[in-house]
């Protein structure tokens, strides 16, 4: 192999490694936004089940009082 291949051998195996890391780049920024994602998915089901929850304790006690007089 002459020197020129070398040389070009090396040129293609660096530009490889630059892609290479910039995959692993857009692969972590693009983790990173799903973790933001389903967070907030997750604080919004949070609230919904926080709100369900105060309606349930609140209707309990109402519906065991009120099967006294059925």
């Amino acid at each position: 192999m002459g020197q020129l291949s070398r040389i070009y051998f090396r040129d293609v195996l660096d530009h490889l490694n630059r892609d290479v890391e910039s995959i692993d780049i857009y692969r972590d920024l693009l983790m990173g936004c799903r973790d933001i994602y389903m967070s907030n998915i997750n604080n919004r089901l949070n609230r919904i089940m926080k709100t369900l929850a105060i309606i349930s304790v609140v209707t309990l006690p109402l519906t065991v009082i009120t099967s006294f007089w059925e």
